[in-house]
């Protein structure tokens, strides 16, 4: 894909606007984000090293979205995707290591960089 600000300016962009999603729909999300943290603690893959961790994301984002029948090239909905999985894994952590910033661009940048 191709990015008229570049990757990591999007990346920015990108992970500014979901954060915004995601505290608009938190009473929504709530229960969906510690199912889902509640899974990576009970599959183990929490305890996997970080670097493994982000790459499942990419994986598990795409997966996702094309699960809802969205476009996978879609930038708003792999952010949305991008956004639960960085918020679950904050959660199931449940320290401050790795900022919800860090995550979500990391993940934006590996996953469109495959596309």
């Amino acid at each position: 894909m191709i990015f008229l600000f570049g990757i990591e300016k999007e990346a920015e962009i990108y992970c500014l606007s979901t954060k915004v999603a995601l505290v608009k729909q938190a009473k929504e999300i709530e229960l969906q984000i510690v199912e889902m943290s509640n899974n990576l603690v009970a599959m183990g893959t929490i305890n996997l090293p970080y670097s493994t961790i982000l790459q499942f994301m990419v994986m598990w984002t795409e997966q996702a979205v094309k699960t809802v029948g969205w476009d996978i090239n879609d930038e708003d909905s792999v952010s949305w995707w991008i956004g639960l999985f960085a918020k679950s894994y904050i959660h199931a952590k449940n320290d401050d290591t790795h900022s919800f910033d860090e995550i979500f661009k990391s993940v934006f940048i590996t996953y469109f960089k495959n596309k």
